[in-house]
């Protein structure tokens, strides 16, 4: 199995500081990765590999879920991974699932001497945090599939 080392530094850096979280997909009713993407359980979250082929190589999603957490619009410690690196070129409130708040904020940096691309969001419900990252090379083109992933995180009804 191959993958990049940005995506799993930044999944262990964000599964240190957030101990207690698990998997999030059995809570969401609309969270799909694309079709082909390989579920690998890690450190109590859900991580979702590309297919292994020259145009997906390094793209990763991420999907945690975690009970009583204090913040939901902390992006510090993902961005932390990529140092002085990194470079916040959006940070917004968006509405999921209809008119669920939630904070999205897409960044790029490098990791080790790779240029990478990545978009997270984080909501919250009740006092449960739920937080999807998407991350990929920044010479690889976005996969919408992925981008649509991250943003439907609504819960089961």
């Amino acid at each position: 199995m191959k993958y990049r080392s940005i995506f799993a530094g930044a999944a262990f850096a964000v599964s240190l500081v957030l101990a207690g979280c698990g998997g999030a997909s059995g809570d969401l009713a609309s969270f799909k990765p694309p079709a082909g993407w390989r579920a690998v359980n890690i450190f109590g979250m859900s991580m979702y590999l590309a297919p292994d082929s020259a145009k997906t190589n390094g793209q990763m999603l991420m999907l945690m879920r975690v009970p009583n957490a204090k913040s939901n619009g902390d992006f510090s410690i993902a961005t932390a991974r990529f140092g002085k690196d990194a470079t916040i070129q959006e940070k917004k409130t968006i509405d999921i699932c209809g008119k669920q708040p939630a904070q999205y904020v897409a960044f790029t940096g490098n990791q080790q001497g790779h240029p990478d691309k990545v978009e997270m969001v984080v909501t919250r419900y009740g006092n449960t945090t739920y937080f999807a990252m998407y991350a990929r090379p920044k010479t690889v083109p976005a996969n919408v599939d992925a981008e649509t992933a991250i943003k439907s995180l609504c819960l089961k009804t």
